[in-house]
């Protein structure tokens, strides 16, 4: 079932394109056969075309508006209470339902702000759609091709101004992150990384060059007192990738899945958290959904997330690290004895301090050497959303060691010859391939 806020247009869309197609067809067949200048039917396809883009037009701002509203209505409703089945709520009832922080002014302005750049793209769409079809089907009714001299410039210009506006340093989009961070601070969240824009050749015979999004956009933080990281990597097709990261002190190592609406546990999941996941209630939202638990990590994946899908895997990580913190002390089987790092994979940090923060002092069974990310120096206390943000590149590294139970990145001055624990990695540390690396 298609959700998000674009339900209504993007159904309308998916069904339209193949009613239009099949409309244009019968009408190029009945009323343009034998006829040298057919312009009764060239008008009538280009009307057809023309009401079914202005209504999937009418039908996203619609939907837009719509969204917006509940959102803000959610906001000021000011949620209270655990929430016991994420799937029956819309975008923004979710946002607001996982706030651990009260919605101040600020993170409703920027909601606003957000749906707002939406309504102007939206506009711009508008507008150069309009400009095409006073250009170019006067070519084919009219014979004539000054429309399109007049309109092609003013097209092309309207797309390079929206562009750089869009691009620029301090334009629309580094305003969006900020808008977004902002909106995300009642969450306990803070945008650490951002999708990389460029432009680079098209990989087809026909040449040419096409707009390439790379990289991820990453939100880090602390909630409920657990470091957590999220990353949405750029992806090339209609299906995206989410990844919740959520660290949490002690835990088995153990799986689960989504399969047919329903939460499976896999492996040696303890019963708590069998119970947990059994208690959810089923539903297609949780369709693509993998997690793991591993090295004091609780890690979900979700091969097709859209829209809210990431907050839906918070959720589910955060109830899954409470039915942990419910075992009986000394319950939960560890890999190896060190403390849990709040920074993430590729980060090597002991235990929480006082006040909310970490220390990145290297564990004593590492005889004292630095192994934490060179970006912050050893020894200097940072806050955990700093912690994690600063360990978000590195956690896909290939470069990874386990030090009993910390896991870290090679320092800069190791090679891959040097990995296995040689002498040049810190004295006493056991270096063992980490699951998912590529050693």
């Amino acid at each position: 079932m298609m959700r998000g806020p674009f339900r209504r247009s993007g159904a309308f869309g998916l069904v339209g394109v193949v009613v239009v197609m099949v409309v244009v067809a019968v009408i190029a067949l009945t009323m343009g056969q034998n006829q040298a200048d057919p312009k009764a039917a060239l008008a009538l396809i280009f009307g057809v075309i023309a009401a079914f883009i202005a209504i999937v037009f009418f039908l996203q701002t619609r939907d837009v508006s719509a969204a917006e509203s509940a959102a803000l209505r959610a906001a000021a409703a000011q949620p209270a209470g655990p929430v016991t089945d994420p799937t029956v709520l819309d975008d923004g009832g979710l946002w607001a339902a996982m706030a651990i922080r009260p919605i101040d002014a600020d993170a409703v302005k920027a909601v606003r702000r957000i749906w707002g750049t939406t309504r102007r793209s939206i506009h711009t769409g508008m507008l150069i759609c309009l400009l095409i079809f006073l250009a170019v089907p006067p070519i084919y009714l009219l014979h004539t091709f000054v429309p399109l001299f007049i309109g092609a410039p003013a097209i092309v210009a309207i797309a390079l101004y929206s562009t750089y506006r869009t691009l620029a340093r301090g334009g629309g989009l580094d305003q969006l992150y900020a808008l977004a961070s902002q909106s995300m601070a009642p969450l306990g969240l803070t945008v650490t990384g951002r999708y990389s824009v460029g432009i680079e050749p098209r990989g087809t015979p026909s040449g040419g060059y096409q707009t390439a999004i790379g990289g991820a956009l990453t939100m880090a933080g602390e909630r409920h007192g657990r470091p957590v990281a999220v990353s949405m990597p750029a992806s090339a097709g209609v299906r995206s990738v989410s990844s919740v990261r959520v660290w949490v002190p002690a835990a088995p190592g153990f799986g689960f899945r989504a399969a047919n609406g329903r939460l499976l546990a896999t492996g040696d999941a303890p019963p708590a958290v069998r119970d947990a996941l059994a208690a959810v209630p089923k539903s297609s939202r949780w369709t693509g959904l993998h997690g793991t638990v591993a090295d004091s990590i609780i890690a979900v994946d979700r091969k097709s997330a859209t829209n809210s899908g990431w907050l839906l895997d918070l959720w589910l990580a955060e109830r899954v690290a409470d039915a942990l913190a419910r075992l009986p002390s000394g319950s939960a089987r560890l890999a190896s004895s060190g403390p849990a790092h709040p920074a993430g994979p590729g980060c090597c940090y002991p235990a929480r301090q006082d006040g909310g923060r970490w220390n990145q002092r290297s564990p004593s069974n590492c005889a004292g050497r630095p192994v934490g990310p060179p970006s912050i120096p050893s020894g200097r206390q940072v806050s955990s959303s700093r912690a994690a943000a600063s360990c978000a590149a590195s956690a896909s590294s290939p470069t990874r060691s386990r030090c009993r139970g910390y896991t870290s990145p090679l320092p800069p001055n190791r090679t891959s010859a040097s990995r296995s624990g040689g002498s040049a990695g810190p004295a006493r540390c056991r270096h063992s391939p980490v699951p998912g690396s590529n050693r």
